[in-house]
């Protein structure tokens, strides 16, 4: 069984970063997330109604499983996750842009 793991750390105070630490307080950073989400499952479902398990997502579980790239935010979810073995680790890569200056890292 395979697993992604990523460790996301503020380079100059050594600290572990969770999702909610790369984003300013009180922003509902995970609303828009769940939007582009959301929005390629759907246009995935409508070529093939197999690929995810549902055909939407509701919530992030605190801890998701991220990364940041320079122009992205990458959202990965593990096997079986959300969709069947053979779609792999499925990952939603997120412009950095739609987050303004509420994205501080």
């Amino acid at each position: 069984m395979t697993e992604r793991k990523s460790f996301n750390y503020d380079l100059l105070t050594g600290i572990k970063l969770s999702l909610s630490d790369i984003f300013t307080k009180n922003v509902n950073y995970e609303k828009v997330i769940l939007e582009e989400i959301n929005s390629v499952i759907k246009k995935e479902l409508k070529e093939d109604p197999h690929v995810y398990f549902q055909d939407q997502l509701d919530t992030l579980n605190y801890n998701k499983g991220f990364y940041l790239t320079e122009d992205k935010l990458v959202i990965y979810f593990q096997l079986y996750e959300i969709a069947p073995y053979y779609r792999g680790i499925i990952e939603f890569p997120i412009d950095r842009n739609i987050f303004g200056d509420d994205l501080i890292y």
